[in-house]
């Protein structure tokens, strides 16, 4: 919940990523999150907020997430 909120209010997704799908009338339109405007933010398993979350917690340690920081290329 500290990444998401109930509502979406602490959500990296709407603060990093441009949320677009095309409509039916064949233009770009903007939904409340990439999932659409249906979700339950509670219990988001988007990828792209665990990853955002990971790599915000990684870098809080002071450390790098990337395999070339950890010598693994």
């Amino acid at each position: 919940m500290a990444y998401t909120g109930t509502g979406g209010e602490n959500c990296p997704i709407h603060s990093q990523t441009l949320t677009l799908y095309v409509g039916d009338d064949g233009n770009f339109e903007q939904t409340f999150c990439c999932y659409g405007y249906d979700v339950d933010c509670a219990r988001c398993g988007s990828y792209l907020l665990f990853n955002a979350a990971y790599h915000k917690e990684i870098s809080k340690q002071g450390g790098m997430a990337s395999r070339a920081a950890a010598g693994r290329v």
